[in-house]
């Protein structure tokens, strides 16, 4: 199953279907909704008062910010000029793990320039689960593997490797 950058959150009973069904053996590769989420974050802490943030979160549902944590790339903190869109291009064997099964076959993969994964990237449901960064530029971590009882998540921090651009 593969759920990129949702516009629309999922519900709590969704997420524990989700959770439950990954568990069971399946796989699902994510990308979560970093600009959705993220905008609305910034502003629910200072517009909603914290008494009235779980219903703002039950109305947007979630965009799997329970699950991973990330970061803008470092430069974009800074306001440095970002790199287009693919121009970083890490290679197999440096910042692609070719051990990764995942990655076989793959001599290049391009990555947007816009998130990253933060360096403890899990949390909540998947906090204390093993995780493998398979893919990493100068930036940080852009793909991760995490085993999940019987399952397998592939989270990426960017959705471009998948769009028509990136391929």
């Amino acid at each position: 199953l593969f759920i990129l950058k949702p516009i629309l959150g999922l519900q709590d009973y969704e997420m524990a279907g989700l959770e439950a069904w990954v568990r069971e053996g399946h796989a699902l590769v994510v990308v979560p909704g970093w600009s959705a989420r993220g905008a609305f974050a910034r502003e629910s802490d200072a517009a909603v008062p914290a008494s009235e943030r779980s219903e703002v979160r039950r109305q947007q549902g979630a965009f799997f910010e329970e699950w991973f944590r990330a970061e803008e790339a470092p430069a974009n903190r800074d306001q440095t000029p970002r790199a287009s869109p693919g121009a970083d291009r890490p290679a197999s064997g440096t910042e692609m793990d070719a051990s990764e099964p995942i990655c076989a076959g793959i001599g290049e993969l391009a990555a947007g320039s816009d998130h990253r994964f933060a360096e403890s990237p899990l949390r909540g449901p998947l906090a204390k689960m093993p995780v493998k960064t398979f893919w990493k530029d100068r930036l940080g971590g852009i793909g991760l593997r995490v085993e999940f009882g019987d399952g397998t998540i592939i989270a990426l921090a960017d959705a471009y490797p998948l769009s028509n651009l990136g391929i």
